[in-house]
């Protein structure tokens, strides 16, 4: 084997030395891509500490709001050891419309383990409203929260959202709270590694040259 090829090769095997890791890690909270589950409750993140809070103002023709979401670091109930974002949806009292589903994009490449937990108050709205399901698009990318029943009505919040990823380092991404239009917002997100995208070029290429030879 060519030397170039052997150190490819070996790149595309960690590659997936890391796959398996990540599905060994896997829980009863696991979302895969393309995943769709009945939202279960949890009491997590567990310790940890804040490294980053945003809290934005949202607004459609139908929907007005706030979208809040956290970065916490060190969460002990995190299975991948990497960090774990919390998600806030609160509807305005002047909100013409409900809401019913939260998008968050892009997750793709990360492992998540998705609940929500209603012991931590994060918001001052009378009434929280809990998820009812959560799916995930198949490239990965986009995390989809449902409030099927009841919709997150006017002064009305949902309960605290938890997704629990591998990731190492966050940044901005988009958001988008949903009902009769959609209203986009900035939120947190994880980001990859700066060597990841390089190393899953090299992984593609190794298989690509060993079904040539």
């Amino acid at each position: 084997m060519k030397p170039r090829l052997k150190l490819l090769s070996m790149l595309a095997l960690c590659s997936l030395a890391v796959v398996a890791l990540r599905s060994s890690a896997a829980t009863i909270y696991t979302l895969v891509p393309g995943g769709f589950v009945n939202a279960q409750s949890s009491g997590y993140p567990v310790g940890g500490s804040t490294v980053a809070t945003v809290t934005y103002n949202y607004s459609s023709s139908t929907l007005l709001g706030t979208l809040t979401s956290k970065v916490i670091s060190g969460d002990t109930s995190n299975p991948y050891g990497g960090l774990t974002f919390l998600y806030l949806v609160t509807v305005d009292g002047a909100s013409p419309q409900a809401a019913s589903r939260l998008t968050v994009s892009s997750f793709a490449g990360f492992a998540t383990d998705v609940s929500y937990d209603t012991t931590i108050s994060q918001t001052t709205v009378g009434t929280i409203v809990n998820p009812t399901s959560f799916g995930r698009s198949a490239d990965g990318q986009v995390l989809r929260f449902s409030f099927d029943n009841p919709n997150i009505g006017d002064a009305q919040g949902s309960a605290l959202m938890v997704v629990q990823t591998d990731a190492r380092f966050y940044g901005n991404g988009t958001a988008a709270v949903i009902d009769g239009s959609s209203a986009n917002v900035s939120s947190l997100v994880p980001v990859p590694e700066p060597a990841t995208g390089t190393l899953l070029l090299l992984a593609t290429a190794a298989f690509a040259l060993r079904r040539k030879h």
